[in-house]
């Protein structure tokens, strides 16, 4: 009779044992893997939005983005990128007069922008394409990078909000 209820509490305490090790293995990936997706995850995300972008691109021929989060504030500071079919850029600033150039723009699949321009010394940070509820927006990839095509930027003028 002894050997029995040995066998019958080893088995709880194995029961016990594997329930707990269950929960642990449930709640530490949640814990821990809310914080951030997994990279896969990231990288579909990203490339999902490349496609959508790149589709919308085909479509309508254009992608406005405006500074200041797609706000025109009008006291010249306000700066328009625009990405063109074939990976042309325009950029329109508007100051004391409308200061335009055009250039070249590339969209890697992770959503990374490079904007460039052969004869102008404006140069522009690396920006990354994100999408929120609202629009597509473009922002430095190096949150602490300012661009230096202006030196009328201040607080707020990132993100670059796609209108129209």
């Amino acid at each position: 009779m002894m050997a029995d209820s040995t066998v019958i509490r080893s088995e709880a305490c194995m029961t016990r044992q594997s329930i707990s090790l269950l929960a642990f293995s449930v709640v530490l990936p949640v814990v821990f893997g809310c914080q951030y997706p997994p990279m896969s995850t990231q990288t579909r995300t990203k490339s999902e939005l490349v496609t959508g972008f790149n589709e919308q691109l085909a479509k309508e021929g254009r992608i406005e983005f405006r500074s200041w989060n797609g706000k025109w504030i009008g006291t010249d500071c306000d700066t328009d990128i625009v990405l063109r079919s074939g990976g042309i850029v325009e950029v329109v600033e508007y100051a004391d007069a409308i200061a335009r150039y055009e250039g070249k723009f590339q969209l890697d699949n992770d959503g990374v922008v490079s904007l460039h321009f052969e004869g102008i010394q404006t140069r522009w940070p690396v920006l990354m394409l994100e999408k929120d509820a609202k629009s597509l927006i473009l922002r430095p990839k190096d949150r602490k990078v300012e661009s230096e095509a202006s030196g009328r930027r201040g607080y707020g003028y990132w993100p670059f909000r796609a209108f129209r």
